[in-house]
């Protein structure tokens, strides 16, 4: 036996086909089912949890082996969803996935894990943890489409040490495949949507019970009213869809200002005001052990955007990072994370944006 494996499953194909996995390589492994919300988002979602831990169940038989659910609704209250709130309320826009397995999946599960008698954990997440001499590196996953390192930069070398990610070497398709070779339950369960551990609910509906927002001013580029909008925290940096002002062509959020309670809007989709070439982000997380500046590499801004070349320096606690083409829509709140050759090199949270030149 290569050594015990706590598995974090969320009741989808991807963690179930990384159980499996596991299996043939030889680990003895424990399913997990994560419950960490519980709660009503809407009047017409509700979360899916005891749906998902169906799933797990299904699965955990399925493969013959031992699951149980463990109950860290606290803690993603307290960690993750108060801090989601407070951005939004601050005007910034936070990403709950990056925050979710900074505290929950890679933190309090692993520790629990460890607790238990786990020498790892491991996930359904599309990344690759390669060892280098010394040193962990964490990788993206092979299947472009779905890797899913961007959401994982915060891991530390002692994190990558204790985890495994089995379908980083996989596309989604042969996860498809081996699942259904396997008759898993869930082999053709739909991918899930929305907040990590939530569910599918479009963020205005969740937030909106959570937020003391009132109706504000919409103004255009030069500072003119063309419309109101119901709380600045329910727009987005780049949003198109849902701003309510009408009349020709669309408009684009291009700024917000929490203190004004207004948003300002422009009718181009690439105007200049959505465009940066510089951007400052507090809050760095590197995964290796030490990084040099200043520093050469590649970024993303947001999930799924292709690599952006820039420079990276050091601005006391933050940094400073200056992209070799403008970028559109980058906004507060979110992660700029950053890569070379394929591999993580670490992240931050953007504070703010703005032309360099």
């Amino acid at each position: 036996m290569k050594g015990r494996v706590f598995l974090g499953m969320s009741g989808g194909v991807d963690s179930a086909v990384a159980g499996a996995i596991l299996l043939q390589q030889g680990y003895e492994v424990h399913g997990v089912f994560i419950k960490a919300w519980e709660k009503t988002v809407s009047t017409q979602a509700v979360c899916p949890w005891e749906e998902d831990q169906r799933e797990v169940e299904r699965v955990c038989k399925h493969l013959d082996i031992p699951w149980e659910t463990w109950n860290l609704t606290r803690e993603y209250s307290t960690r993750v969803f108060d801090y989601m709130i407070r951005e939004f309320q601050n005007g910034r826009t936070p990403n709950p996935d990056i925050m979710c397995n900074r505290e929950i999946k890679f933190n309090e599960f692993l520790k629990r894990a460890m607790a238990a008698g786990a020498d790892f954990i491991s996930t359904g997440h599309y990344a690759r943890c390669v060892s280098e001499g010394h040193e962990y590196m964490l990788c993206k996953g092979v299947d472009t489409e779905k890797d899913q390192s961007y959401f994982l930069y915060t891991l530390s070398q002692e994190q990558l040490a204790k985890t495994l990610f089995p379908i980083g070497e996989m596309t989604k398709n042969a996860v498809r495949m081996l699942a259904r070779k396997l008759r898993l339950p869930n082999a053709d369960r739909k991918d899930s949507q929305g907040i990590c551990f939530i569910g599918n609910v479009k963020m205005k509906d969740f937030l909106q019970p959570y937020l003391n927002q009132r109706v504000g001013q919409v103004l255009d580029n030069h500072g003119r009213s063309v419309g109101t909008h119901a709380g600045q925290a329910f727009f987005t940096i780049g949003q198109r869809h849902g701003i309510g002002v009408g009349g020709g062509a669309p408009y684009y959020v291009v700024a917000k200002n929490s203190e004004t309670n207004t948003i300002t809007v422009a009718r181009e989709n690439h105007d200049t005001l959505l465009l940066s070439s510089f951007l400052t982000a507090q809050e760095p997380s590197w995964v290796g052990k030490s990084t040099t500046f200043p520093l050469a590499c590649t970024a993303k801004i947001r999930y799924r955007q292709p690599d952006q070349d820039c420079f990276v320096t050091e601005a006391g606690m933050n940094l400073n990072v200056s992209f070799t083409q403008p970028q559109r829509a980058v906004t507060p709140g979110q992660s700029v994370v950053f890569y070379q050759q394929g591999k993580v090199l670490g992240g931050a949270i953007i504070s703010n944006a703005h032309d360099n030149k």
